[in-house]
């Protein structure tokens, strides 16, 4: 609508195939869009609160206010478009990165900052200068590109799919925006952009040791197979949550008695499962190792 067109930075999400598809999106991918836009938005809401190339946690007031007043648009005909945006004074506040522009809203200020960081990310990457350009990104004190940003990025984009993305930025008429910023053209991540688009996100995100843990989850998916001895064991998909309040998909490889409890966690209304090993960083569904521990917990009711 023409009002919200005027008050409201607007963001869309294209998702871009060779195939064009059979009219469907996977399901698992279609939720996995609706994280990794949640992530993004929150990344650079972050990075311009706090610039620094990894956030240990999405979860700065702002950020979150910023997530409370996002709208999520209608999709357009004919084409896979995600559509999400924010009124332009929805936030009374101020970031600490230094735009050229003064005195520019607090929405309008992450809207930038998503936009110029993935522009620059691409520019590396089509330029050939990716390393030199990490270099450079971990020497300034106000970084616009973060791992988590990267992280949020390879959200959309499947495997099986191969696709590329499109974002396309419309804004608000309410703030003026410099001509360089206005794309005449959407930016493109090409499908062969996100394998190295992962690659900087592991060279921004501190070393871990990956330290054993333990999560509490449900059971998303089974994906096992029946041995020769009439059991099923093998992959399974959790919905983990993690100490910074967010949740991410993990894969875990479960033994026939633990494939079993995760079976009944599936089928039972209110059932969770608890699980210890490492979570490997990466994009969903990440991998958990070294498992030690895998508990059913049951709802009161269904354990009696």
């Amino acid at each position: 609508n023409q009002v919200q067109t005027v008050r409201d930075d607007a963001l869309r999400f294209r998702i871009y195939t060779e195939q064009g598809g059979n009219g469907s999106l996977p399901l698992g991918f279609a939720a996995l869009l609706v994280t990794g836009t949640e992530q993004l938005l929150k990344a650079a809401a972050c990075t311009v609160l706090r610039p620094r190339l990894h956030h240990p946690r999405l979860a700065l007031t702002e950020a979150l206010q910023l997530i409370e007043k996002t709208k999520f648009g209608q999709t357009e005909t004919g084409s896979f478009i995600l559509k999400v945006s924010c009124p332009i004074h929805a936030l009374d506040t101020q970031g600490t990165i230094h735009f050229d522009e003064k005195s520019l809203p607090f929405v309008r200020q992450v809207t930038l900052t998503l936009k110029r960081g993935i522009e620059q990310l691409i520019g590396a990457i089509e330029n050939d200068t990716l390393d030199r350009w990490i270099e450079e990104l971990k020497k300034t004190e106000t970084p616009l590109v973060s791992s988590n940003l990267c992280e949020a990025v390879t959200q959309f984009h499947d495997e099986g799919l191969d696709n590329a993305l499109d974002l396309f930025i419309d804004w608000s008429t309410l703030e003026p925006v410099d001509q360089k910023d206005c794309l005449k053209k959407p930016l493109r991540i090409q499908r062969d952009y996100f394998g190295r688009i992962e690659e900087v996100r592991r060279e921004l995100r501190p070393v871990s040791d990956h330290t054993t843990d333990t999560f509490i989850g449900t059971v998303e998916r089974l994906c096992g197979e029946m041995g020769e001895d009439g059991q099923r064991s093998g992959e399974v998909i959790l919905a983990l949550l993690l100490r910074e309040g967010e949740t991410t998909q993990a894969r875990v490889t479960l033994s026939a008695e633990d494939y079993e409890k995760a079976d009944r966690a599936h089928m039972t209304e209110g059932a969770y499962v608890e699980v210890t090993g490492k979570l490997q960083q990466g994009r969903q569904p990440r991998t958990m190792t070294a498992l030690s521990r895998f508990e059913l917990l049951l709802p009161k009711a269904a354990a009696a």
